[in-house]
């Protein structure tokens, strides 16, 4: 994964008022300590040395894009977290916003059909869907859900 690429697309959403940060700190990986930061560059941003093929950036709290409460949103995060288990989907935990901050998952090599099921479960408006090819390139997609189909 190309980090310059990923920071300039979240750079794009924080613009928007919907941002998405590894940690905590400015940037992608702002914030991480050095052995985190490692790790997260061997896993993330080399994809195709990881055979990671698809990678799903979601959250499961505030449906609707409306701020629920604190323990509505920790029961869905729990359950996401429960099904994605259950499904076997590798994920990482990552901190969202879309308006207010949110917990959020990276799930890999998850099929683009499943995730727009966990979006539609989770009564979420958007997502990113990001195709990596075997050479590590990568093309971001954000799907929103159509308002008349809600």
């Amino acid at each position: 994964m190309n980090r310059r690429l990923l920071e300039e697309c979240v750079e794009t959403m924080r613009n928007d008022g919907k941002s998405l940060t590894f940690g905590g700190g400015n940037g992608i990986l702002g914030g991480m300590k050095d052995s985190r930061l490692q790790k997260a560059k061997r896993r993330f941003l080399h994809p195709a040395h990881n055979h990671i093929r698809s990678i799903c950036i979601i959250t499961s709290q505030n449906p609707f894009g409306v701020k629920a409460p604190r323990k509505e949103n920790d029961a869905l995060a729990k359950d996401l977290e429960m099904r994605l288990r259950v499904e076997k989907f590798p994920f990482y935990p990552v901190r969202g916003k879309y308006g207010s901050v949110e917990r959020s998952y990276m799930i890999f090599n998850i099929g683009l059909d499943d995730a727009k099921l966990i979006g539609h479960r989770y009564d979420q408006q958007s997502f990113i869907y990001i195709v990596v090819d075997e050479t590590g390139g990568m093309e971001f997609q954000l799907w929103w859900k159509d308002k008349e189909s809600t």
